[in-house]
């Protein structure tokens, strides 16, 4: 296996035909699938790739009759492929890791997207290398988890460490209330009725005590109103 420096998916060699602009990605690992080193050390130098977010793996046969590529999770997991010749998903996998004399090379998109090899198959591909090479015709029994679960980003967990004795402790998540029953989440509108009606009690009882006390004080400032009395001279 060779170290090598990039590839470039361009017009010629995309599986699904010219793009508008060439995509550059790197080549990690390239060598050739033989009787000794088979498609299952291929994959499995795959999912020792720990570092690699994300993987492309090109295949090739010898007589060029099958090639394509198999896109591959960092948490090990095959999404999904597509062969040249038209088959995409399972049946592109299947046909693609049936290649047992060829070249491959593992390529990282890095955060390039390329839609044509993921139909977002979450295939454990520890499980699938367990039963090649004769692998089923459907792969439901590949699938292990629930794949929106498989496929969600973990919380990012906040907290303190004491650097002391290095204990870690999560910092206190906020309180919420998720029964739509609760009295918290529930609107009273008597108990709003009420609080209206003693709001403009105190205002009212507030003004005429301040018109009893001031009155002769506050005349000034409202004596522009037409039923006030106008101020002594």
């Amino acid at each position: 296996m060779l170290k090598a420096k990039n590839y470039l998916l361009d017009s010629e060699h995309s599986v699904t035909g010219p793009k508008p602009e060439g995509i550059t990605v790197d080549i990690i690992v390239e060598g050739k699938i033989t009787k000794d080193e088979g498609m299952t050390d291929v994959i499995q130098t795959v999912l020792d790739l720990k570092n690699l977010d994300h993987a492309i793996l090109r295949i090739s046969s010898n007589d060029d009759d099958v090639k394509g590529r198999i896109a591959f999770s960092g948490n090990g997991y095959i999404l999904g492929g597509r062969a040249e010749t038209g088959e995409t998903g399972y049946p592109a996998v299947r046909k693609l890791l049936g290649v047992n004399a060829g070249n491959f090379a593992i390529l990282d998109p890095g955060r390039t997207h390329i839609p044509e090899t993921n139909q977002t198959l979450w295939i454990n591909a520890e499980k699938l290398i367990g039963l090649m090479p004769n692998l089923p015709d459907q792969f439901d029994s590949l699938v292990e988890g629930d794949a929106k679960v498989i496929s969600a980003p973990e919380k990012v967990k906040t907290g303190h460490i004491n650097l002391h004795t290095k204990e870690w402790k999560e910092d206190a998540q906020p309180t919420t209330v998720a029964d739509k029953g609760s009295k918290a989440r529930k609107f009273d509108p008597v108990a709003w009725q009420y609080t209206k009606f003693f709001l403009v009690l105190i205002i009212v009882i507030t003004f005429v005590l301040a018109v009893v006390n001031y009155g002769d004080a506050l005349l000034p400032y409202f004596s522009w109103l037409p039923f006030m009395p106008k101020p002594p001279e």
